[in-house]
């Protein structure tokens, strides 16, 4: 049994500045960095334009991490023919780098981090001739989201990566009990093992924080239009909150003018806040010093199959999270005890935990203290670095 294995991650770009999904990986692979074995993340595809993160090289090392951009450039070309040209000598050059990589023994298992059926069959016939394993993170159940079906191309996609994805790889990394179930129906047998949101706690020690948290606040991404405005109306059902409502939203400029403007309609529009393109200390500094942090989960396939990252960052703000009764949290969370829970995905009973936090600032500490300790022991990345070696070692 070997001590030590060369892993590489295949199908994501955007790191290491990249959201949720870069997030996952730059904590999976410092987990199994401090285990001794080798990350190397390879990219193809590049998403940073001229005149962003500058300085960025394409190749090197971060937390002890090895990364690749197999593109000319670690920037996106100017023109729409340049850019396919520089993604298919990506691809090529990705291809090449990975035989470079197994013919000196320094590849043993793929992570594949990718929604695309026809890239996942690329990796698995690649795995198939140099003789690595693949392993699957699944984190989404996009073949059961609706806004996907009135799309024909994302319809056959979803249908054949969700049916036959998790059969073609050697393991599955699942991020929910809905997936388990899933891969149970259509890969029995095949191996796994559950990887759930993941934070790095130590990013929030000694980030300064106020005796008295003075806020609500909602972070997530302007295509969740939807649930901003939730948050909106919940927030507009409290009875003079002296407590404001901070919104941090990025997205594209259309998306986040209807939420400003919904905003504008509001019944406390001088009480709501918007902020947008925060660096990550001054974001981790808005969740430390808010009186609870709100991340209401809709009853529906998409928020029953995934489990949001920014929960875990929440937790570790030692803060009180607000959510709604299902999907993951179900399994992991108890009301009052390490988060307040709405029972239903409604404004009136969700602005009700709202109020609970306003009338009740000492149990509302206590909660998120309790949801701190709880995270810690249940979602730091150095617990799955372990888990995810011994894992390994078993395929």
């Amino acid at each position: 049994m070997k001590n030590k294995f060369h892993i590489v991650y295949l199908g994501c770009s955007g790191f290491p500045f990249g959201m949720a999904e870069v997030q996952k990986m730059i904590l999976i692979s410092k987990g199994l960095v401090k285990r001794g074995n080798d990350v190397n993340i390879i990219s193809n595809w590049t998403m940073f334009k001229e005149g962003e993160h500058p300085g960025f090289s394409k190749e090197g090392n971060i937390w002890g991490i090895n990364y690749t951009y197999t593109t000319d450039s670690a920037y996106q070309a100017e023109g729409k023919f340049s850019r396919k040209w520089q993604r298919f000598r990506g691809v090529m050059a990705e291809m090449k780098y990975l035989y470079k990589l197994k013919k000196e023994d320094k590849l043993d298992f793929a992570i594949l981090s990718t929604h695309g059926f026809r890239t996942l069959i690329r990796y698995v016939v690649m795995a198939k001739i140099l003789g690595f394993k693949t392993i699957l993170n699944y984190v989404e159940f996009n073949s059961g989201i609706q806004k996907r079906k009135s799309n024909f191309s994302f319809r056959v996609n979803d249908y054949l990566f969700d049916k036959w994805g998790p059969k073609l790889v050697n393991a599955n990394l699942p991020i929910s009990e809905f997936l388990i179930e899933h891969l149970n129906a259509v890969a029995p047998g095949k191996k796994y093992l559950k990887i759930p949101v993941l934070t790095d706690f130590e990013k929030f020690s000694g980030l300064p924080g106020n005796s008295e948290n003075t806020y609500f606040l909602y972070c997530g991404a302007a295509q969740y239009i939807k649930v901003v405005k939730f948050i909106i109306d919940s927030y507009s059902s409290l009875q003079n909150p002296h407590l404001p409502l901070h919104l941090v939203v990025n997205g594209s400029a259309e998306q986040v003018n209807e939420i400003k403007d919904y905003v504008s309609r509001s019944k406390y529009p001088n009480k709501i806040s918007f902020f947008s393109k925060l660096s990550e200390e001054d974001l981790f500094c808005q969740y430390k010093n808010a009186a609870a942090l709100l991340i209401p989960l809709r009853p529906n396939i998409q928020d029953l199959a995934r489990f949001p990252h920014k929960i875990g960052e929440y937790l570790a703000s030692g803060n009180p999270v607000i959510s709604t009764n299902y999907g993951e949290v179900k399994y992991y969370f108890s009301h009052q005890e390490n988060m307040l829970l709405s029972e239903h995905y409604d404004v009136q009973e969700y602005a009700a935990q709202m109020q609970f936090v306003i009338d009740n600032p000492e149990k509302s500490k206590q909660v998120g203290k309790a949801g701190f300790d709880f995270g810690k022991k249940h979602f730091d990345y150095l617990v799955y670095g372990e888990l995810f070696s011994n894992f390994l070692s078993q395929l």
